[in-house]
This record gives C-alpha cells, structure tokens and sequence, in this order.
C-alpha cells in the first residue's frame, strides 16, 4: 500500500485511493533544520536525528510556509511570471542541491 506523509486511515477517499486525497494532502520541502540530511550535526553528538522531520529529510509544509509560498506565486503572477508548481520548485531545489554537491 502507497501511502503519502498525511494518509489518514479514518477518511475514506485516503482509503479508498490509497493516497492521500486532495482534502488531506500537503506539500512536503526539504527539511530546513538538517538541510534535508535527516540528522543534526553538532559539538556534542556526532549526528542526532532531526526531531522536525523524523529523520527523512522532508516533512509536511507548514501553514505558515503554505501561505507564504501561497503569496510568492501570487506576487510572481502579478509581476507577469508564470506559476511555478510545488514539483517544479521541489525538483528545481533537488538539482541545485545534488549540483552543489558535486
């Protein structure tokens, strides 16, 4: 079973889709506490697990973070720019990272 960050078992159209429905979804960024590693580095203990996401390295959008990306697309809208989706963004920001790696 596929199952997205905010699956719920107790809503039928997450159960009857196997994902999560459109009332439940929220986009997921990379994780700004440990940079999308998953662990925290520090003086004191080599790597600890992030606590915001879990140890993935992406977590859930928050209200706040939704509402400013919310009004970025509006005011890039406004300035004549095309909308840019939550995929391109995310992906654009994978590319960046994986060639700042490199």
């Amino acid at each position: 079973m596929i199952q997205g960050a905010n699956w719920q078992a107790d809503c039928p159209k997450c159960v009857a889709s196997k994902f999560t429905c459109d009332e439940h979804y929220r986009p997921e960024i990379e994780c700004p506490q440990c940079d999308g590693n998953g662990r925290i580095r520090s003086e004191v203990h080599p790597a600890v697990q992030c606590e915001a996401c879990k140890g993935i390295g992406w977590r859930p959008m928050t209200d706040d973070e939704l509402a400013d990306a919310a009004e970025a697309q509006h005011e890039a809208m406004c300035e004549g720019e095309p909308p840019v989706s939550m995929d391109e963004m995310h992906q654009r920001a994978h590319r960046e990272k994986m060639e700042s790696r490199a």
